[in-house]
């Protein structure tokens, strides 16, 4: 099999390397270990990837629609299938499907129905979306975070083949174990932004500062990161900030949590959720839109009315680690019934594209 990939992103190609969402990094794998030549178009300077064995290509090329399509458009092509990720290089990758008469799938790493009515991300994302669906893409692949994807794909008009499938997990999560402490720890692991909630994460802390029995673990970067630094340097003892985390240190960072924290202002069925509970520990997050699919409330974590700081305020004070003990056995238990691992996800998604290209 012989794949064309177009993504935004170059840093997620190995999982040795990936600094952010692992998914794409899997999807990767599943390809190369049917045999696939993969060739792929992304943005960045300085690459440097070897992979021992395989055969891929990295075309370092601007984050420019019109600029990518230009140049697959140039491209002598013997691709099986045509693979777009959130729609970046669609335009040139619909035309080449045409000319050649080869599949053009589209994946979507969610997100696509908060974007239309969110204060925080452009529209021009989500109309970068509507476009690339009337397309008419062989097929889509969709990850459900909770913002309702499948919905916004439906919607669209789109009734082609597609396939939509939760946020999965790293498989190692299922085997952590909890490093022992006298001390409730609070962990929130994302963008350190207001989008992500980190704004509300400080807020925490700032309340809760004097209670000697609460520590605080952040990892993550982004436009708020100055204040992550600041409070780790004021309270060594108390704010214990990782800085950003590769993917494989993500194990370590869950080993020494024990209640973890997802403040999205927009639905919360992130990887990180998914990931602590399978790690084995509860989750407190704002009911938002299909957040409630996610976790299972009063079982697995919490799903509070969303904003409603005091609420959280009063679930922290009166929590217990053995409580945190408890409940995060549950919140295992509920990944394996309801999640697929990484790695079982990519299988599915090549099936998919094996099926699509017949």
């Amino acid at each position: 099999m012989n794949v064309l990939v177009v993504t935004p992103w170059c840093d997620d190609l190995e999982l040795e390397n990936v600094k952010g969402t692992p998914e794409n990094a899997y999807f990767y794998e599943a390809l190369l270990q049917r045999n696939a030549q993969v060739e792929v178009v992304c943005p960045g300077k300085g690459i440097n990837l070897v992979r021992t064995g395989t055969k891929m290509d990295i075309l370092l090329d601007l984050y420019n629609n019109n600029h990518i399509s230009n140049i697959i458009k140039k491209k002598k092509t013997e691709a099986d299938v045509f693979i777009s990720i959130t729609g970046l290089g669609a335009p040139g990758l619909a035309a080449l499907s045409e000319i050649y008469n080869v599949p053009f799938v589209n994946k979507y790493l969610g997100v696509v129905t908060f974007l239309k009515e969110s204060g925080f991300l452009k529209n021009a994302k989500y109309n970068a979306f509507i476009k690339s669906v009337r397309l008419n893409p062989s097929g889509i692949i969709m990850t459900d975070d909770g913002t309702g994807g499948d919905r916004a794909v439906r919607q669209l008009g789109y009734n082609g083949k597609f396939l939509f499938l939760k946020n999965g997990y790293s498989n190692e999560l299922l085997s952590i174990e909890r490093q022992a402490s006298d001390r409730l720890r609070l962990g929130f692991a994302a963008t350190l932004n207001r989008l992500k909630g980190f704004d509300l994460f400080l807020a925490i802390f700032e309340s809760l500062m004097e209670q000697s029995n609460i520590v605080f673990h952040v990892a993550g970067g982004g436009t708020m990161e100055h204040k992550a630094l600041q409070y780790s340097k004021e309270f060594p003892d108390k704010f214990i900030y990782h800085g950003y985390l590769m993917q494989k240190d993500m194990p370590d960072f869950y080993k020494n949590v024990d209640v973890f924290f997802s403040l999205n202002r927009y639905a919360n069925g992130t990887i990180p959720v998914v990931e602590a509970q399978a790690a084995g520990m509860p989750v407190i997050a704002f009911n938002l839109l299909d957040t409630k699919r996610f976790i299972k409330d009063k079982e697995t974590g919490f799903l509070v009315e969303p904003f409603r700081m005091d609420s959280i305020l009063f679930l922290v004070r009166n929590f217990k680690i053995h409580q945190a003990v408890e409940m995060g056995q549950s919140a295992r238990q509920f990944v394996l019934d309801n999640f697929l691992d990484f790695k079982a996800r990519s299988r599915m998604e090549m099936e998919f594209i094996e099926d699509i290209i017949g």
